[in-house]
C-alpha cells in the first residue's frame, strides 16, 4: 500500500471508528434524522450529522436564499476556479469523504456568511469559531487558505450553490 493511502485508510479507519461510537440508528439500519440543531456532512455516500443547523433535504438555510440567483456565468467560473486550484483533491460533490468533507448539500449546513469567510481565509476560524474546530476535529486536515480574491470566492460559492441545485433537481454533477 502506497504511504499516502495507507494514511487515508488510517484517516478513514479512526473516523469511522469516531462516527460510529456515536451514530444514531433507526429500527431499519438506516441513521436516524438526528436532533434538530444539527448540521449534515455526507462522508463516503452516508450522511452523517454535525453540530449546526440544516439538514439533506427540504430548502437551503435562510441567508441562501437572500442572495441574488445564481449567476451561471460566474458558476462556471467558480467550476474553473475549482478544478484550477484542486479543491477536488480533499472535496467531491456528491460522490462522498475525500480529505475533507463532501460539499453536498452545503447550502443546507451552513449560512452564505460563514461558507464565504471560511474560504476566503479558514485560518483564523480554526482558532475562534466552533464550527471550524469541530470539522477539524472531524476531518483531521486544516483547509489552507488559498489567497482568494473576494470575487473568486464569490465564483465558487455560486458553483457551489448551482451543485446543490443540480443534484437537488436528480440531475448529474458537473464536477468531474
Amino acid at each position: 500500500m502506497q504511504p499516502s493511502r495507507m494514511m487515508r485508510a488510517l484517516a478513514l479507519s479512526t473516523l469511522v471508528v469516531l462516527l460510529g461510537c456515536s451514530e444514531q440508528q433507526a429500527p431499519s439500519g438506516e441513521a436516524a434524522a438526528p436532533k434538530e440543531g444539527t448540521a449534515w456532512w455526507k462522508t463516503d455516500g452516508q450522511v452523517q450529522a454535525v453540530g449546526g443547523t440544516g439538514g439533506p433535504a427540504g430548502e437551503p438555510l435562510p441567508g441562501w436564499g437572500k442572495l441574488p440567483a445564481i449567476d451561471p456565468a460566474l458558476a462556471a467560473s467558480g467550476k474553473a476556479l475549482y478544478d484550477a486550484k484542486g479543491c477536488n483533491a480533499c472535496h467531491s460533490i456528491g460522490k462522498g469523504q475525500v480529505v475533507g468533507p463532501d460539499l453536498l448539500g452545503l447550502t443546507h449546513r451552513a449560512e452564505p456568511d460563514w461558507v464565504k469567510r471560511f474560504i476566503k481565509d479558514p485560518t483564523p476560524m480554526f482558532e475562534s469559531d466552533a464550527r471550524a474546530k469541530e470539522l477539524l476535529g472531524q476531518f483531521l486536515v486544516k483547509m489552507p487558505s488559498l489567497g482568494l480574491t473576494d470575487d473568486e470566492v464569490g465564483a465558487l460559492v455560486d458553483y457551489l450553490r448551482s451543485e446543490d441545485a443540480t443534484l437537488a433537481a436528480g440531475q448529474k454533477s458537473t464536477e468531474e
